[in-house]
């Protein structure tokens, strides 16, 4: 069986202002450090692999996690373009029409950003590989990621269209898990760290 643990990165000051994200966002990580209980709770499975957005507060949060982690793009949040950086009322004010398709189609494509098809259709080839023949069968995997990836994935094993509105929140520094024998299941989501 393949277990794989999606942490959703600690907040950033962008998030909490409702400003579009950028890569170089500084993670708004706990003073305290990660408690030791915790922390066994959640890798007591084992041996395990792990992987984390190139984001930098993804980044952050691996190392407060004391996780290390190899970074991978296919966990990246979604690129916003010339959008990142901008408060959503900006762009909300300045380009009302695209604002509102970017709420309402998962395809619409921020200027020179991505859709939110195209982070999910990342995140799917990436989880893909983790089933391949060439990975262990008995498996645990840890991945720090954004909630744009964590909703795409729960869309694919649902079986659900991929939505803006997805119905489910994903908090900062939560775990949703998914196991995997035969065909991907959720476990658990949105489950706090703390």
């Amino acid at each position: 069986m393949v277990v794989l643990h999606l942490i959703s990165a600690a907040p950033t000051l962008a998030l909490k202002k409702g400003i579009f994200s950028t890569p170089m966002d500084e993670a708004l990580i706990p003073t305290a450090s990660f408690p030791k209980n915790k922390r066994s709770s959640l890798m007591e499975t084992g041996p395990f692999q792990s992987y984390c957005s190139p984001y930098r507060n993804a980044e952050q949060t691996a190392h407060w996690l004391e996780i290390p982690s190899s970074c991978t793009n296919a966990l990246a949040d979604c690129s916003y373009g010339t959008w990142g950086g901008m408060p959503l009322k900006t762009i909300a004010d300045q380009h009302p029409t695209d604002y509102q398709k970017w709420l309402q189609q998962s395809d619409f494509i921020p200027s020179q950003g991505e859709s939110l098809f195209h982070v999910q259709q990342r995140a799917i080839q990436w989880i893909h590989t983790l089933t391949t023949h060439d990975f262990p069968s008995q498996k645990t995997i840890m991945a720090i990621t954004h909630p744009a990836i964590i909703k795409g994935l729960l869309c694919e094993v649902l079986q659900c269209p991929l939505s803006p509105n997805f119905p489910v929140d994903i908090a900062p520094l939560t775990v949703s898990s998914l196991t995997h024998r035969r065909k991907w299941r959720i476990h658990q989501v949105s489950t706090p760290l703390l």
